[in-house]
């Protein structure tokens, strides 16, 4: 049990100051492609309430 709570902590500590830095660097800098990061940062958050609207299908 302990593990699975450091490994947690650990995985949520890593995503959040990636999430950060992805988040930073889009909103700051002008780039080739940046629409389709912008596009392409967001896409795990519509899986995640597609997975929720449709509980049975997974």
């Amino acid at each position: 049990m302990e593990e699975t709570l450091l490994l947690a902590a650990g995985s949520g500590a890593a995503v959040l100051l990636l999430g950060i830095a992805l988040a930073w660097c889009v909103s700051m800098y002008d780039f080739t492609g940046k629409r389709v990061f912008e596009i392409l940062l967001i896409l795990p958050l519509a899986r995640i309430l597609h997975e929720q609207a449709l509980p049975g299908q997974f």
